[in-house]
């Protein structure tokens, strides 16, 4: 893939997380915004989905991956309608619900990870009646695992876990965006239920271009055949498996995401707070990065008010490219978007001075 291809597919991704945050406000509840799930260190969470909140801030906290399954919601009191068309497709959401286990977290650090995401799991089983849930670690992370939720009835039963299904993926050399479609195909035949692949890490996987690999199991639980395939990535990824309810059960589906782990840290060349994937964190060979850029100095006061502005879009755009991308393709598009702007935009006409 050549850098001029990256580059177009980022500004595509771009338009996509502003598109996609409406969208997914009405129907693609399966993939929340990476900035939308609640602080559970800061008080009480009220959300569809608390125990995927809190997950969601451990991992970025302490950059350990933490995925997080659940089964397709079917008791009807504990689901929101969206809309007055009762008929529309996707219309019905999880109802928010309220988990509160920030003194639990005010005691977490790296060491004690496992003790305090057993708790928190324990604390949701005692505070949310309606749902359970197990937690599993695996040589690649921590799992919450919902086992059980109230049916149409309104009784607690087991949720038969998606990925416990027992998958076989004949062992092929494939792209690794066709592999992850062909476990999730396996896991659809043998649970029975539509399940969407949501794969977009390719090249974080394995740096190589195409990136691809050898890979199959025969006869194995899905979880374990999901931790086999994401074992071979240089990538740290988590996952997610949701399900979106409707009103009428054709139109149900899951979907299981694979996502970057994203941590907490500094913005280059400035003190916010960003998000930043971990990129080749588990290879021993890793691809070398180019250096970053030098920091810019910010512009001189006398630049006027349309240079101070067009110089804080540039920034984001940059910091965008920084949590989408590892340091060598980051550094190659924000070089491209500095070379763009100074050679496409006119400089702003400063007081006095010709333009």
């Amino acid at each position: 893939m050549s850098r001029y291809r990256r580059f177009l597919i980022l500004a595509v991704c771009a338009i996509s997380m502003f598109a996609g945050r409406t969208f997914a406000q009405g129907f693609t509840v399966f993939m929340p915004q990476s900035n939308d799930y609640s602080n559970p260190f800061e008080g009480p969470i009220i959300s569809p989905r608390p125990l995927l909140d809190v997950a969601v801030w451990l991992q970025r906290k302490y950059g350990k991956v933490i995925t997080y399954e659940e089964a397709m919601p079917r008791y009807s009191p504990g689901l929101v309608q969206e809309g007055s068309d009762a008929s529309r497709k996707w219309s019905l959401h999880r109802a928010p619900v309220r988990l509160d286990v920030s003194a639990i977290l005010a005691g977490a650090n790296a060491q004690n990870l496992p003790d305090i995401l057993t708790a928190v799991v324990a604390a949701a089983n005692t505070q949310i009646p309606t749902q359970h849930f197990i937690l599993k670690s695996s040589k690649l992370g921590f799992h919450i695992i919902m086992d059980k939720e109230r049916n149409q009835a309104g009784t607690v039963v087991d949720a038969e876990p998606l990925l416990d299904a027992t998958v076989t993926v004949p062992t092929e050399e494939r792209s690794v965006d066709k592999t992850f479609k062909a476990l999730v195909g396996a896991i659809t035949l043998a649970s029975g239920v539509k399940i969407d692949a949501n794969f977009g890490q390719s090249e974080a996987f394995s740096g190589a271009e195409p990136p691809t690999l050898t890979w199959g199991v025969e006869s194995v639980p899905a979880r374990d055949a999901l931790i086999s395939l994401l074992q071979q990535s240089a990538t740290s990824l988590s996952w997610q498996l949701l399900c979106q309810a409707s009103a009428q059960a054709s139109d149900e589906f899951c979907a299981l995401s694979t996502t970057y782990v994203l941590v907490l840290g500094k913005a280059r060349c400035s003190d916010k707070t960003v998000l930043r994937p971990l990129i080749y964190d588990r290879c021993k060979r890793c691809p070398t990065f180019l250096p970053p850029p030098p920091c810019e100095p910010a512009p001189p006061p006398e630049l006027g008010e349309l240079q101070k502005a067009r110089d804080e879009a540039v920034q984001q755009a940059i910091e965008q490219l920084h949590q989408a991308y590892g340091p060598a393709e980051s550094a190659y598009f924000e070089n491209q978007l500095r070379l763009y702007v100074g050679s496409h935009l006119q400089k702003p006409r400063v007081k006095g001075g010709a333009q």
